[in-house]
């Protein structure tokens, strides 16, 4: 019986192993993968400089629709000339709703001058486009916008006064949020700094004191010995 077993584990063994070696082989034999293919971040472009000025010209148009949709083309395919536009359009356009589209697109651009950008739609001779301006600013937060944003605390409708006063609000909570984040990553990396040299110095953080501080065995122990005494 025991020498089946045996023949039975010769022969199991040889098996895997021929399998293994056959695996190998045709894995060996496989032509390698195809190079991967050349990914660009940003798809070509189709408009030539040509098209593009005669879209430019189209935000000129006659017709309210026609200057908008030309604008959106040209924030879409991101002309230079794009944010030139949208802020003239912002400030000049005749007609209320193109200007408000253009407000909401630039409140959406990720720049650090959109801020200011918005501060001169706190000037339009709508109402609703004031406060849109005014939200807008709040949720950047931006402290440079304060003075622009006291101004509208003497504006003629009272909805835009009571949004001026939120839109502070806003600015200032940021400002402490920004502030209270920065000082808590100060703190944690003190305290790493401490630590570091701590375990350099082979002296093991043990605890915090009252300020919060990491304590080193060291300090602990003073700290011991004065409660002992009364101190």
């Amino acid at each position: 019986m025991s020498r089946l077993l045996l023949i039975a584990v010769v022969v199991g063994g040889l098996w895997y192993l021929f399998q293994k070696k056959s695996v190998q082989e045709k894995a060996a034999a496989l032509p390698p993968p195809p190079e991967p293919p050349i990914l660009q971040q940003e798809p070509p472009p189709v408009l030539t400089e040509t098209e593009l000025k005669k879209i430019r010209q189209a935000t000129m148009d006659s017709d309210s629709s026609v200057r908008w949709s030309a604008i959106e083309l040209l924030y879409r395919v991101k002309d230079p000339k794009a944010m030139e536009i949208l802020e003239k359009t912002m400030s000049m356009d005749i007609e209320p709703s193109v200007r408000r589209n253009a407000l909401a697109t630039l409140q959406n651009m990720d720049n650090p001058d959109i801020p200011q950008k918005l501060t001169k739609s706190l000037m339009d001779s709508e109402r609703d486009i004031r406060i849109s301006a005014l939200i807008a600013i709040g949720e950047r937060g931006n402290p440079e916008s304060v003075q622009d944003v006291v101004k509208t605390l003497y504006d003629v409708d009272p909805e835009v006064r009571v949004q001026a006063i939120h839109t502070l609000g806003r600015i200032q909570a940021r400002i402490e949020e920004e502030h209270r984040q920065k000082q808590a990553k100060a703190k944690a990396e003190w305290e790493e700094a401490v630590r570091a040299q701590q375990a350099a110095a082979g002296e093991p953080v043990t605890g915090t004191n009252p300020d919060g501080k990491p304590i080193g065995r060291g300090e602990l122990k003073d700290l011991m010995k004065k409660a002992l005494k009364g101190e």
